[in-house]
């Protein structure tokens, strides 16, 4: 029963004392033989954000679960013989990986580039466009919803506009009054852009009428002028092959980055004479 209590006092005083940086975090929570669970190893693993009873919840199953786990460690340890030391082997090797790959993590944070040059991906995207092929309709839309009411013939002047200065001052109006737009920089989904406008509206609408058409309902008006479209079927455009492209081209950089390190160290140690072969 006392060490119940222990127990649950431990839980409520890590609990308590979370929140304070102070706290003692060589507070012992569990023994098994020569094992030991401090507070700090749970706190490391304590889930943000997390409510108190939460927080006991989780110290008490975290507690537990290490507390099996190591009986059954124990257990193994005892009746497991590794007389020729293949476990012990994997363990090693297991251990060295680590190493390598904490070392190699650190080496291309500090020296990788990151920045990826817009010719790369130009290049890239023209030798693999094949590769990105899209599987719906998409387009770069001039798009915004406007209460009814703010838009003034004006308004509409300025957005069928092809006068560079007067599509600006639509553009600014926008910012001021709109919630949800495209000014033709995105590109954007088809059906996803038609669920923007009641179904009602935009069932027998021509989208790509070429000077852009504005249908209303009782409160808003949908403004929706079409720049450019690609179809299912074809290479997606450039610019939303972007990431994708720029991720695949620092991953290569990336893969050099640690070839070259490797070989470096290698050709080191050679010069050097730190290392000698028998074969």
């Amino acid at each position: 029963m006392k060490k119940l209590f222990k127990g649950f006092l431990i839980l409520i005083l890590i609990v308590s004392c979370n929140k304070n940086k102070n706290t003692d975090d060589t507070l012992l929570l569990s023994e098994v033989g020569e094992f030991t669970l401090y507070k700090k190893e749970v706190l490391e693993s304590l889930p943000k954000n997390i409510s108190s009873q939460d927080s006991i919840a989780f110290i008490k199953n975290y507690t537990d679960a290490w507390v099996r786990n190591k009986l059954l460690y124990e257990k193994a340890i005892s009746n497991i013989h590794d007389k020729d030391g293949t476990i012990e082997g994997q363990v090693a090797r297991f251990r060295e990986q680590l190493y390598i790959t904490a070392y190699e993590q650190l080496f291309s944070n500090q020296k990788l580039d990151t920045i990826i040059p817009q010719n790369q991906i130009d290049e890239y995207y023209s030798n693999h466009k094949q590769e990105y092929i899209l599987n719906v309709d998409v387009v770069k839309p001039i798009f915004a919803v406007i209460p009814k009411q703010k838009l003034t013939t004006k308004i509409k002047k300025y957005f069928y506009s092809k006068d560079v200065d007067e599509f600006d001052i639509f553009k600014d109006f926008v910012y001021e009054n709109s919630q949800k737009f495209y000014l033709a920089k995105d590109w954007v989904v088809l059906e996803q852009l038609k669920q923007e406008v009641p179904v009602e509206l935009i069932s027998n609408a021509n989208i790509f009428d070429s000077k852009g058409i504005i249908i209303e309902d009782s409160q808003y008006a949908y403004c929706i002028k079409i720049t450019e479209y690609v179809k299912a079927g074809n290479p997606k455009p450039k610019e939303m092959a972007y990431e994708e492209i720029a991720t695949i081209l620092l991953h290569k950089r990336k893969i050099e980055l640690l070839k070259s390190m490797r070989n470096k160290l290698y050709q080191d140690a050679l010069h050097k004479q730190y290392f000698q072969t028998y074969y």
